[in-house]
């Protein structure tokens, strides 16, 4: 017997305004990351580049790396999905070569994170948000390819 789907529940004014605010604080953190270092950025900075107050983002995240692991989780996310159009265990020329010119789009479209990722890979002191993203690649890429 075919069950009728229960329609998702729609986001709320609220639900969606805090998404928004959540995004516009990521986007701020996230140029100020690339363009001056994550170590050297502030939260007032950050509030500031959002447009909003200090009291405002720690509504929204605890500290700046809340906020460099939303980035880091959402850019993963995005190279996740990008490795899972790699056709595997052994693609074809044509599917890599497709596959590294998305690899290139999706990087130079996300500049700051990619930069920030691999800058802050280099460090003694690694967030965790950025180890995370360094070991869920190279495991999603191969899972897909042997």
């Amino acid at each position: 017997m075919n069950q009728i789907p229960v329609p998702s529940q729609k986001p709320t004014l609220a639900a969606a305004r805090k998404e928004f605010a959540r995004a516009h604080i990521c986007n701020a953190a996230r140029e100020l990351f690339h363009s001056q270092g994550y170590a050297a950025t502030t939260f007032d900075q950050i509030a500031k580049a959002a447009g909003t107050r200090r009291t405002t983002l720690y509504s929204h995240f605890r500290d700046k790396a809340e906020i460099l692991e939303h980035i880091a989780d959402a850019y993963q996310e995005r190279l996740c999905a990008l490795v899972a159009m790699l056709d595997g265990p052994i693609p074809a020329r044509p599917q890599i070569d497709a596959w590294i010119a998305a690899m290139v789009e999706l990087v130079a479209a996300e500049r700051a994170p990619a930069t920030l990722i691999i800058g802050l890979g280099v460090g003694q002191d690694t967030p965790d948000a950025i180890l995370r993203t360094s070991e869920r690649f190279p495991r999603a890429l191969g899972a897909r390819v042997a």
